[in-house]
């Protein structure tokens, strides 16, 4: 009893310190790592792990979901005691991001051709290359390139699953929403059909203390995978959250039998057009995750290492460092994919103010290459050209000869047909 009292008596003088106040106000939302945490000196004289199993208390009371969601928690593991805030900061960033990158924004206006044409395949095949190195495929980039482009038909099972992913993230829009069970088969069925064996590798993570949350889940039927990703309603008025605990789920357990990693990557291109915003189907995020696992990012980006962006203490697995990295990744995406949006369309209007000021075209000729600029796989024929604008096929057949000539198109029948498209490395110099 007389123990009792002397606690008591050191807690009402410890929240009678105002340094510890203060300290207790500004850390819950500044997310150092442990050992950073452990670095300062805690006002108060109180030990550093008592500081920081109060400072996680703080959090947990603020945290998604509630402490009543966890209940009963008699015999859970801490590891199975997962929870998240959202700090403002990073609230403030999926805001923006989410109207950045909405089905009416200026960015998708930009976007959504050119992802049409295969003009910006550049991030489709950074995510493939990044999937294939985290399921464990040998294949370099300039494989998965060719494979994306056409260039390359798959010569191996490895090269398949690529390729099946490729092309179903261009049918990707005939799979209905929610994810159900069902819906999950039909997907993984596309992305392995055909393919015989797989590597069951799995590329090594980078050494990290809570090994516990990288633990690959036993195969479970796809309904329960269906389940346990996230459904509408829990994540608010911000869907975002649920893109980053998505991914999360199956990027760190592994929840299907062969390849995750590209099974992630379809699953996120359905659910950002599901919560309207299809411009993040731009944004590689598997590859901008890589890129964090191997410590390419800067420290502003992603201020945790891999396998560390974590909080852990007796109340369970603070996963709010995941989520503000993965927040800043997002963001540090999008504005890659916007400067290069913008570099494809400056590219392009010198390609046709060139065009434009090239003397030796005539105004049907200019018309026609700089449609081709907007869509490289555009092709024309004379009967085409000749109703397109309405001359005779005669006068179709000399201008487009004459293209041909100057070096600016390429030609070859197919069949009885002459077929003309634009050659891009002879594009006109204004």
């Amino acid at each position: 009893m007389e123990e009792s009292r002397g606690h008591e008596q050191w807690l009402r003088e410890l929240l009678r310190d105002e340094d510890f106040m203060v300290f207790m106000q500004e850390q819950p939302g500044i997310y150092a790592s442990k050992e950073s945490f452990f670095a300062q000196d805690v006002p108060g004289g109180i030990a550093a792990e008592t500081a920081w199993d109060l400072v996680s208390f703080m959090r947990r009371m603020s945290a998604s979901p509630s402490v009543r969601e966890y209940v009963p928690l008699a015999g859970k593991d801490v590891f199975d005691l997962s929870h998240w805030c959202t700090p403002p900061r990073t609230l403030e960033i999926l805001g923006a991001l989410y109207a950045e990158t909405g089905a009416a924004s200026q960015l998708w206006h930009n976007v959504e051709p050119l992802l049409a044409r295969g003009r910006l395949q550049k991030p489709i095949v950074e995510d493939l290359h990044a999937s294939a190195v985290r399921d464990g495929l040998a294949l370099d980039y300039e494989t998965v390139r060719a494979i994306v482009r056409g260039e390359r038909m798959p010569a191996s099972d490895e090269e398949r699953i690529v390729a099946n992913t490729a092309s179903l993230l261009r049918d990707v829009d005939g799979f209905a929403w929610p994810l159900t069970g069902e819906v999950l088969q039909a997907l993984y069925g596309r992305i392995v059909e055909g393919v015989d064996t797989f590597s069951g590798r799995r590329s090594a993570l980078p050494p990290t203390p809570y090994a516990e949350l990288f633990v690959r889940d036993t195969e479970r039927p796809f309904d329960m995978v269906a389940e346990r990703l996230v459904v509408d309603g829990r994540w608010g008025s911000q869907p975002l959250l649920g893109l980053i605990m998505n991914s999360a789920i199956i990027w760190g357990r592994w929840p299907f039998p062969h390849c995750n990693e590209f099974m992630e990557m379809v699953v996120r291109w359905v659910y950002v057009r599901h919560v309207g915003v299809p411009a993040l189907r731009a944004v590689p995020a598997t590859k901008l995750r890589l890129d964090w696992e191997m410590g390419l990012m800067a420290p502003d980006v992603a201020p945790f290492r891999y396998g560390e962006a974590v909080a852990v203490s007796d109340f369970g697995v603070d996963n709010t460092p995941y989520l503000i990295v993965m927040a800043n990744l997002l963001q540090e995406g999008v504005a890659r994919l916007r400067a290069e949006v913008d570099r494809i369309y400056a590219e392009d209007a010198r390609e046709k103010a060139a065009i434009e000021a090239d003397g030796r075209l005539n105004h049907r000729q200019q018309q026609l290459l700089c449609a081709m600029v907007d869509d490289p796989r555009r092709v024309t024929d004379v009967a085409a050209y000749a109703e397109r604008f309405d001359t005779a096929v005669s006068t179709a057949r000399e201008d487009l000869n004459k293209l041909v000539g100057l070096g600016l198109c390429l030609t070859e029948f197919h069949g009885k047909k002459q077929v003309f498209w634009r050659r891009r490395e002879s594009a006109p110099q204004g």
